[in-house]
Protein backbone atom coordinates (compact mmCIF):
# COMPACT_ATOMS: atom_id res chain seq x y z
CA UNK A 1 0.00 0.00 0.00
CA UNK A 2 1.30 3.73 -0.63
CA UNK A 3 -0.08 6.83 1.78
CA UNK A 4 -1.85 8.94 -0.07
CA UNK A 5 -0.37 12.91 -0.08
CA UNK A 6 -1.59 14.81 2.89
CA UNK A 7 -3.77 17.29 0.77
CA UNK A 8 -6.34 16.23 -1.37
CA UNK A 9 -8.73 13.09 -2.16
CA UNK A 10 -7.99 10.65 0.28
CA UNK A 11 -5.24 13.09 2.22
CA UNK A 12 -2.97 10.40 4.85
CA UNK A 13 -4.61 7.47 3.69
CA UNK A 14 -3.38 4.72 2.11
CA UNK A 15 -4.47 2.70 -0.82
CA UNK A 16 -2.82 0.40 -3.62
CA UNK A 17 -0.50 2.72 -5.68
CA UNK A 18 -2.61 4.37 -8.30
CA UNK A 19 -1.86 5.81 -11.76
CA UNK A 20 -4.73 8.41 -13.09
CA UNK A 21 -5.96 7.39 -16.76
CA UNK A 22 -5.71 10.99 -17.70
CA UNK A 23 -8.59 13.36 -18.99
CA UNK A 24 -10.25 10.89 -21.36
CA UNK A 25 -12.34 8.58 -18.95
CA UNK A 26 -13.58 7.22 -22.14
CA UNK A 27 -10.18 5.70 -23.30
CA UNK A 28 -9.39 2.66 -22.62
CA UNK A 29 -6.87 1.46 -19.54
CA UNK A 30 -2.98 0.83 -20.73
CA UNK A 31 -1.87 -1.70 -18.34
CA UNK A 32 1.59 -1.49 -20.11
CA UNK A 33 1.79 2.13 -19.87
CA UNK A 34 0.45 1.60 -15.33
CA UNK A 35 3.35 -0.62 -15.07
CA UNK A 36 5.76 1.77 -16.72
CA UNK A 37 4.26 4.84 -14.61
CA UNK A 38 4.40 2.34 -11.40
CA UNK A 39 8.02 1.49 -12.02
CA UNK A 40 9.41 5.30 -12.46
CA UNK A 41 8.02 5.78 -9.47
CA UNK A 42 8.28 2.98 -7.35
CA UNK A 43 11.09 1.19 -8.91
CA UNK A 44 11.36 -2.39 -9.91
CA UNK A 45 9.92 -4.18 -12.83
CA UNK A 46 6.12 -3.97 -12.91
CA UNK A 47 4.62 -6.85 -15.09
CA UNK A 48 1.09 -6.70 -16.67
CA UNK A 49 -1.21 -8.37 -15.49
CA UNK A 50 -5.29 -9.18 -15.07
CA UNK A 51 -7.92 -6.50 -14.93
CA UNK A 52 -10.32 -6.25 -12.39
CA UNK A 53 -13.83 -5.14 -11.99
CA UNK A 54 -14.10 -1.30 -12.78
CA UNK A 55 -16.22 0.68 -10.19
CA UNK A 56 -17.35 4.16 -9.68
CA UNK A 57 -17.67 5.89 -6.29
CA UNK A 58 -19.49 9.33 -6.02
CA UNK A 59 -19.24 11.99 -4.39
CA UNK A 60 -20.81 14.97 -3.76
CA UNK A 61 -19.24 16.86 -6.68
CA UNK A 62 -17.85 14.13 -8.96
CA UNK A 63 -17.56 10.67 -9.97
CA UNK A 64 -14.17 8.85 -8.91
CA UNK A 65 -14.26 5.50 -11.46
CA UNK A 66 -11.52 3.13 -10.35
CA UNK A 67 -10.38 0.19 -12.81
CA UNK A 68 -7.88 -2.58 -10.35
CA UNK A 69 -5.05 -3.48 -12.40
CA UNK A 70 -3.25 -6.77 -10.75
CA UNK A 71 0.27 -6.62 -11.51
CA UNK A 72 3.33 -8.46 -10.43
CA UNK A 73 6.26 -6.30 -9.04
CA UNK A 74 9.69 -7.64 -8.68
CA UNK A 75 10.35 -5.09 -6.28
CA UNK A 76 9.98 -4.09 -2.70
CA UNK A 77 9.38 -1.06 -0.75
CA UNK A 78 12.40 -0.55 0.90
CA UNK A 79 12.09 1.25 4.18
CA UNK A 80 10.10 3.45 2.46
CA UNK A 81 7.68 4.75 5.27
CA UNK A 82 5.22 6.02 2.89
CA UNK A 83 5.30 2.23 1.06
CA UNK A 84 4.69 -1.12 2.99
CA UNK A 85 3.24 -4.71 2.29
CA UNK A 86 0.02 -5.09 4.32
CA UNK A 87 -1.67 -8.03 5.33
CA UNK A 88 -5.40 -8.15 6.72
CA UNK A 89 -4.37 -7.66 10.12
CA UNK A 90 -1.83 -4.70 9.24
CA UNK A 91 -4.54 -3.24 7.38
CA UNK A 92 -6.54 -3.27 10.35
CA UNK A 93 -4.58 -0.81 11.98
CA UNK A 94 -4.14 1.89 9.02
CA UNK A 95 -6.21 4.31 7.35
CA UNK A 96 -8.26 2.76 4.41
CA UNK A 97 -10.45 4.62 2.39
CA UNK A 98 -14.07 2.14 2.61
CA UNK A 99 -13.42 1.72 -1.15
CA UNK A 100 -10.31 0.06 -1.36
CA UNK A 101 -11.08 -2.13 1.99
CA UNK A 102 -13.92 -3.74 0.19
CA UNK A 103 -11.35 -4.02 -2.65
CA UNK A 104 -8.64 -5.47 -0.85
CA UNK A 105 -11.33 -7.97 0.88
CA UNK A 106 -12.08 -9.51 -2.41
CA UNK A 107 -8.78 -10.80 -2.82
CA UNK A 108 -8.38 -12.85 0.73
Amino acid sequence: LERCPPSGFWGGLWAPPMVARGNDAEAAPDPDAAATELARRLGGTFYPGEEGTAFRRTFSHFHLDLLPLYLTWDGAPAGDRDLIWAGAATRAQLGLPADIVTLLDTLA
